[in-house]
C-alpha cells in the first residue's frame, strides 16, 4: 500500500495549536478567513505572502508563536485576469466585424 507524502506543515501547526493550548478556530478568526480555508492553508507547501504575515503574527495567550519552520512558504503569487474579461474581448471582436462588414457594403 502506497502513503501519500506529507508536506512540510501537514497536521504540524495544528498539533502546535492544540499542544499550546489554542485551535484552528482561533488562527482561522485571527486571519479572519473560515476553518476549512485556514486548515486548507496550512496544510499548503506555499501561501499568499499576506497569509504568512498573519500566520507569523499570531500569537497564543503566553505571547508564543507557531515557530517558523512549521509556517508553509510565503509567495507573492500573480492575480489573474480581470473577471469579464473573455466577455469584453468577445464584444471587441463583434464590434470589429460588424465595422468591417459595413466598410466592405
Amino acid at each position: 500500500m502506497m502513503t501519500k507524502k506529507k508536506t512540510k506543515g501537514q497536521g504540524r501547526i495544528s498539533a502546535w495549536l492544540t499542544l499550546y493550548g489554542s485551535n484552528l478556530d482561533e488562527l482561522a478568526e485571527h486571519l479572519n478567513i473560515s476553518y476549512s480555508r485556514c486548515s486548507l492553508l496550512c496544510n499548503s507547501e506555499t501561501v499568499p505572502s499576506h497569509i504568512r504575515e498573519g500566520l507569523e503574527s499570531f500569537r497564543i495567550d503566553d505571547g508564543s508563536s507557531i515557530p517558523s519552520e512549521l509556517l508553509p512558504e510565503g509567495v507573492m503569487r500573480k492575480r489573474g485576469a480581470k473577471k469579464g474579461w473573455l466577455e469584453r474581448k468577445m464584444e471587441q471582436v463583434r464590434q470589429e466585424t460588424r465595422r468591417e462588414v459595413k466598410a466592405g457594403l
